[in-house]
């Protein structure tokens, strides 16, 4: 059985954040349409450390991350599952010195 390509996506309230907040971050993984949605769990990183992992419910999970300290890239990797493919979803997230 060939896999179908998956699309993950990372979605935030706001992508600039002040130091030592901690936000909250949507995975959204999907299929073609009208196919049935993925299922399992995407891994999230920031700044090239694992934040934590993310268990997706109709596709979607969310994850609150610790106490940001400085602005970095966050990935977010599906691994696949036994209809889809593997794939990746990245956003810059800027931290702002706290007013």
């Amino acid at each position: 059985m060939t896999k179908a390509k998956s699309s993950t996506g990372l979605s935030a309230a706001k992508w600039s954040v002040p130091k030592g907040s901690t936000p909250i971050i949507t995975v959204t993984v999907s299929g073609p349409a009208g196919a049935p949605t993925p299922t399992g769990s995407a891994v999230v990183t920031l700044n090239n450390t694992r934040v934590g992992t993310v268990q997706l419910t109709a596709g979607v999970g969310t994850i609150t991350l610790p106490a940001v300290q400085k602005s970095g890239v966050l990935i977010a990797t599906f691994g696949g599952d036994r209809g889809y493919k593997a794939s990746v979803a990245s956003h810059v997230l800027v931290v702002t010195p706290r007013s």
